[in-house]
Formats: structure tokens, C-alpha cells, sequence
């Protein structure tokens, strides 16, 4: 198998597939329990937090254990809205975000929020002169992701933040971080950030755990109501094997991030060198993170191209695992102009350091004679 679709989800890593392995039939107590098997869970899920805030560059105290960044998405947003909609009902989101984003933005029209969202640009990024005009006094929210999922074009998160200090300083900015962690530096400290998210299965732990991080003293409400944990912010038993799967994670991934980061890079250039005498479109940006390649052949649908090569074993995608349910081609894609035959076209290659050159050079050739096969079919159509 060649997998290359490691923007939708990860192998855990060995290290964290050992702990749970090791744990899974020990750690099972309660960590809410007063007795001390369930003080040393609560040990656990403590030190969980404390390594990864550490990595994180931030407090424990900052950070709130979720089964995802979808949870934590929703609750970031709907906390604002609860918290700050007395003081204005306008949205603003990236136009290409996550449907976690995207969706709720929506939804909250019933409640009579005013959502808009932000333009992209041809490459993929968020439009931010439109920024500057959309926003309002009454804007309240800015969600960014930090990295597209579906291009990998990185939001310049500081220069949005300065257009907001300018324009909209009462305005708060919820950041998705998902495709970002253990691949661009994080520093939650130092981010402009006031609420983000994080997926642990993107970062090489299980799925069922993610994180969202709240900043000091920012308006907060909980989403899950119940028996109060963690300080009353999101109520539910918590996991502590799960918690300390993901401190693992998130350790290793950050320790390595320069040299994967480099591997990632290498084995983009040689995919990219490998596709070059197709004919090929690149639709994530050359400053894109390299971990996500979106590209285009011409005169192929994508989904065929992807049901060809997972015959033979090579598993891509062509939109977002999150949008795969619709037939309408990748609304991101849409949004940056994209449209027609290079919409239909499009392929998303998302690159871990865990691939290899010869994983490469063999996807590449087997686009190559699948693009091939699909020409001559078209002839004898």
C-alpha cells in the first residue's frame, strides 16, 4: 500500500500504539474518582496536558481536551456568539475553511448572526484586502485556518491580525490549526489567536481526541454540559490514555517537525518533477506547505484517476475527506476560480515523512499510465 493521503487522517505513530497496547487494560479508571487508582488516571490526563502545552508554548490551563477540532470548532465560535452577541451578530470566515467553520457559520444565520465569508485569491489564500473591507463594528468573529486542507496555502495570520487591530480590534480570531501542527511552528503564546483547534489523527494519534485552546481571559461558554470537568469547560469523562496518546504525538512530531519538514519537502520536489511532463496544472501555490500537493490533469476526471489507482493499491484523494460526500468538485477549488474540466481534475497528494522516494516515483508512474489508459479511451469514445 502507498499512502498518500495523509491530510485526511495518519498512521498513529509506533511509540503511541505501544502506550496504548501497554495501557489499554490497566489505565482504565475514572480520573474524577477520589480513591487512588483514580487520582493516578488524573496524574495521567495532568501531565498529558502539561507536555502538551509545553510543545505548545502555552499554559495547561489553556488547554481543553475534545474528541476533535470539530468539537472544538463549535465551541469556540458558539461560545463567542454567546458571550459577545449582545455586542454585534457579524461573522466573518475564510470562504475555503473547514466545514466545521463553514457549516455552523451558516447555521447561526437562524439565530440571526450575519456570516460572510472572505474571498480567496487564485492561490488559494485568504483575500486580505477583502478582509480589511468586510470588516464592521459590529464584526465580532474572524475564523482562519492557518493551512488550507485541500492546497496547503498558508494564511498569513499576522498580517490578518494587524488588519483586525486597525479595523475590527473588538473582533476576536479563532484559528483552525489542524493541517498546521508538527508541521509549521507553534507558539500559542505569541499567536494572535484568541481561540484555536487541533486533530490529534492528523498529527499521528488515534481520532477521538483533539484540542481547543482559549486564550486568558476571552469570553467563554461550554458546549457539553454535564458533570463538569475540566473546570466546568467541557463536561464528559475524560480519556487519559487518549490524552497521553496525544501528548506523545504531538511530542515527536514537534521534535522532528525541521527534519520531517525537509523530507516533506524533498519528496513534494520530486513528485512535482515526476508529474511535469503531463499535462498538469499545480493548484496549491509554490509557498504552499509541502505536505499537500492539489493538482489537475487535463482531459481526466479525478475520481476516476482515484478509483484506478486504488486498485493497485494508491490511496489519494480529490477533495477534502470532509466534502468527499458531495459530486459538485472541491468547493475550494471553486472559490479560488477553479472551475470546468481543471475542477473535475483535481487530485489532492498529501505527503508524510513516513513516505518514501520509491513510493513516489511509483505513484507518479502509475498516473502516468492511468492518465495514459484514459486517453485512449477517450479516442476510441
Amino acid at each position: 500500500m502507498i499512502y498518500l493521503d495523509h491530510a485526511a487522517s495518519t498512521r498513529p505513530y509506533p511509540e503511541v500504539a505501544a502506550y496504548l497496547s501497554d495501557h489499554l487494560l490497566t489505565d482504565y479508571g475514572n480520573p474524577a474518582a477520589m480513591h487512588a487508582y483514580g487520582l493516578s488516571q488524573e496524574h495521567i490526563l495532568r501531565e498529558a496536558k502539561r507536555e502538551l502545552a509545553a510543545d505548545l508554548h502555552t499554559k495547561p490551563e489553556h488547554l481543553i481536551f475534545t474528541s476533535g477540532a470539530t468539537e472544538a470548532a463549535n465551541t469556540a465560535i458558539r461560545a463567542v456568539c454567546r458571550r459577545r452577541g449582545h455586542q454585534g451578530r457579524h461573522i466573518l470566515f475564510g470562504a475555503g475553511d473547514h466545514p466545521a467553520t463553514t457549516q455552523l457559520c451558516h447555521e447561526l444565520k437562524q439565530e440571526h448572526f450575519e456570516p460572510e465569508a472572505i474571498p480567496l485569491l487564485a492561490d488559494g489564500k485568504p483575500d486580505m484586502d477583502a478582509l480589511r473591507q468586510l470588516l464592521r463594528p459590529d464584526t465580532i468573529l474572524i475564523c482562519l485556518l492557518a493551512v488550507n486542507n485541500e492546497t496547503g496555502a498558508i494564511t498569513d495570520l499576522a498580517l490578518a491580525d494587524q488588519i483586525r487591530q486597525e479595523a475590527a480590534p473588538q473582533a476576536l480570531l479563532y484559528v483552525d490549526y489542524v493541517q498546521a501542527w508538527t508541521k509549521l511552528n507553534i507558539n500559542l503564546d505569541t499567536s494572535p489567536a484568541d481561540y484555536a483547534a487541533f486533530a490529534g489523527h492528523k498529527i499521528h494519534a488515534p481520532k477521538g481526541i483533539g484540542l481547543l485552546y482559549v486564550a486568558p481571559k476571552r469570553p467563554f461558554s461550554p458546549l457539553i454540559l454535564g458533570g463538569g470537568q475540566q473546570q466546568g469547560r467541557r463536561s464528559g469523562t475524560e480519556n487519559p490514555l487518549l490524552a497521553r496518546a496525544l501528548a506523545i504525538a504531538c511530542h515527536i512530531g514537534s521534535s522532528r517537525l525541521s527534519e520531517n519538514q525537509q523530507i516533506v519537502s524533498q519528496l513534494n520536489h520530486r513528485l512535482r518533477q515526476a508529474l511535469a511532463d503531463l499535462p498538469v496544472q499545480f493548484n496549491s501555490p509554490d509557498d504552499a506547505l509541502p505536505n499537500i500537493l492539489n493538482i489537475s490533469l487535463a482531459d481526466s476526471k479525478g475520481e476516476t484517476l482515484l478509483h484506478i489507482l486504488a486498485r493497485q493499491g494508491i490511496y489519494l484523494s480529490t477533495t477534502s475527506a470532509c466534502h468527499s460526500s458531495a459530486n459538485s468538485g472541491s468547493s475550494v477549488l471553486s472559490h479560488m476560480g477553479i472551475n470546468g474540466e481543471r475542477l473535475q481534475g483535481a487530485l489532492r497528494i498529501s505527503l508524510d515523512a513516513s513516505n518514501t522516494f520509491e513510493e513516489i516515483d511509483t505513484a507518479a508512474q502509475a498516473i502516468h499510465e492511468a492518465w495514459a489508459w484514459l486517453q485512449q479511451l477517450n479516442l476510441r469514445g
